[in-house]
């Protein structure tokens, strides 16, 4: 057990390196719109996969996120579309 009780700093070490380089790679606002989104895509993972149960804080608080996407994204629209 001791051998596999540090794995996990590895494995987390590993999946930090490569999410943050690949945010390096990426637009700053597209990073941002996906580290907002991280938090639903981890509800509806762990639904689907690990059969957990949706409560209703998370419900609105992915509702709450999207809706703040979308608003955020129609006004960067509309911004371009003025200038």
């Amino acid at each position: 057990m001791v051998i596999y009780g540090r794995s996990w700093i590895a494995s987390y070490s590993v999946a930090y390196l490569l999410y943050t380089n690949g945010l390096k790679k990426i637009d700053s606002s597209i990073a941002s719109i996906f580290a907002t989104v991280e938090p639903v895509a981890a509800v509806f993972i762990g639904i689907s996969l690990y059969q957990e149960k949706l409560f209703t804080g998370q419900v609105i608080g992915a509702m709450l996120i999207l809706s703040s996407i979308l608003i955020i994204s129609e006004k960067k629209k509309n911004r371009s579309i003025l200038e």
